[in-house]
């Protein structure tokens, strides 16, 4: 997924003040570009691999505008196949 953030839809919605400033530079500049990436993963060994992998390539998630990494239980899951 390439989703807008807040920034841009204050921008898009014509919403002015202090911040927007600031807000209208960081978007001219690039820095506002976002990436969503869900998964589905069954397994507790592929979901630390995966952690790893996400962690490595990204580095401390705890720095600013580096991203969040969380796991959720499903209740629910449907449109996967069957393993054979």
């Amino acid at each position: 997924m390439n989703p807008s953030g807040m920034g841009r839809a204050l921008m898009k919605a014509g919403v002015d003040g202090p911040a927007m400033e600031e807000i209208n530079k960081m978007i001219a500049n690039g820095e506002s570009a976002n990436k969503t990436i869900f998964t589905v993963i069954k397994e507790k060994e592929i979901l630390d691999k995966a952690i790893g992998l996400v962690k490595s390539f990204c580095g401390d998630l705890c720095e600013p505008g580096k991203g969040i990494l969380f796991a959720v239980p499903l209740a629910f899951v449907d449109g996967l196949p069957e393993e054979a």
